[in-house]
């Protein structure tokens, strides 16, 4: 036997309290432990990047900090097929940092302070 939900799931019973989403958009937790999940899809323009704005408030979308284009931090088992300039990951293989830059990937020396 199985059953049909016909109202929305409520967060104590493991729903968002949501019906519906914008397609592609980021969800936030609400603003109680119990609140209805929060949509920022109207936030932000495109190329602005998603930055945490500490514990008690909802993330905004903002622009890069200066001097840095298109940058991404990941850990991967192999170095990614097309990464852009300006990408950066961590091959978790090798054990070591990777990046590309001007068309040409490249290793970083990591040393310990």
């Amino acid at each position: 036997m199985s059953y049909k939900q016909r109202s929305t799931l409520v967060v104590p019973e493991g729903g968002t309290n949501q019906d519906t989403y914008v397609a592609f958009s980021p969800v936030a937790a609400g603003t109680t432990t119990t609140g209805a999940f929060q949509s920022v899809a109207s936030l932000g323009s495109s190329g602005q990047v998603l930055t945490s704005t500490g514990v008690s408030s909802l993330a905004t979308f903002q622009d890069a900090p200066s001097g840095s284009s298109n940058v991404v931090y990941m850990p991967m088992a192999s170095d990614p097929s097309s990464p852009a300039d300006g990408d950066v990951w961590f091959n978790t293989t090798e054990n070591e940092f990777r990046g590309r830059v001007d068309g040409a990937n490249f290793i970083f020396n990591v040393t310990p302070e």
